[in-house]
């Protein structure tokens, strides 16, 4: 789950996708009063008991058409950074790997994503400066 500076603050490889799966992830999130929920077309994001729940902590759905992914933007953007990134062929790659393998490159890319990479939006800094700025100083956001 990106956040305003880039930072992945959480994130799951499951072997199966369900409801309830998205919920247990969306239960441990701590969200402000108000908030948007800018999730992608897959039934997990239309089931009642998603749909319940984010209006039941006064959050909001905003779905981009389908093929514009533009509200979802973050998540795009974190994709496409991991797919050009973490592997030079990834989807080559991720065929020849373990399940365990798999979630262990995944943490790896994440730990360098999050620590390492600069950000030019960012001038050069990682996600983590970032975060370490705005938690020394709460009156600025970049």
């Amino acid at each position: 789950m990106p956040t305003k500076n880039k930072e992945i603050v959480s994130w799951n490889l499951p072997k199966y996708n369900d409801t309830n799966l998205v919920l247990k992830y969306f239960k441990l999130t701590k969200f402000p009063k108000k908030f948007i929920v800018h999730p992608d077309h897959r039934y997990q994001y239309f089931s009642k008991e998603f749909l319940d729940y984010i209006d039941s902590i006064n959050g909001t759905i905003s779905m981009s058409r389908v093929g514009n992914s533009l509200n979802n933007r973050e998540v795009e953007y974190f994709f496409s950074i991991l797919k050009t990134e973490i592997f030079s062929n990834f989807f080559q790659k991720v065929k020849s790997l373990t399940f365990d393998e798999l979630q262990a490159e995944i943490d790896k890319f994440i730990n360098w994503y999050n620590n390492e990479r600069f950000i030019k939006k960012f001038d050069l800094k990682t996600p983590q400066q970032i975060r370490d700025v705005y938690m020394n100083n709460k009156s600025i956001w970049v």
